[in-house]
């Protein structure tokens, strides 16, 4: 039934984490609790000598040929250059993307589930990320 399904979408998502984990070429991107997975190709990990642009058009190169195999269905979304990211999405999703920002990451639904197309607003400064603002909407 539906509790097989989740299971096995969880059990995916941990085999692709655990994948990407041992491949230097991503760089995982979120704590896969349930089965969300969260990465990017970056070259080398250890060493990325992309730029932005670099690493925005390889990325969406790779979700465009995993569109035409179709056995695959990923969200892309490019990094910004500016230090400043809108996230909107879907609630589920906005949940998955964001939670190793909320003060506390092990309360998944974040106290309810947020309507469709909220908006986030995170920044970078000094190496670190940070929710600016959390679960706006405009309707």
């Amino acid at each position: 039934g539906i509790g097989e399904l989740i299971e096995r979408r969880c059990n995916m998502a941990q085999y692709l984490k655990e994948i990407l984990e041992n491949r230097k070429e991503y760089i995982l991107l979120n704590d896969v609790d349930i089965n969300s997975v969260m990465f990017m190709y970056v070259g080398n990990r250890d060493n990325i000598t992309m730029t932005i642009n670099e690493i925005n058009n390889i990325n969406k190169q790779i979700k465009q040929k995993i569109d035409i195999d179709g056995i695959y269905f990923l969200h892309q979304f490019s990094i910004n250059d500016d230090n400043n990211y809108l996230v909107v999405t879907h609630g589920f999703a906005t949940r998955a993307m964001l939670n190793f920002l909320y003060d506390d990451p092990s309360s998944f639904w974040q106290n309810g589930v947020p309507s469709n197309c909220v908006v986030n607003v995170i920044y970078a400064k000094d190496n670190k990320i940070y929710l600016e603002k959390k679960d706006i909407s405009f309707l």
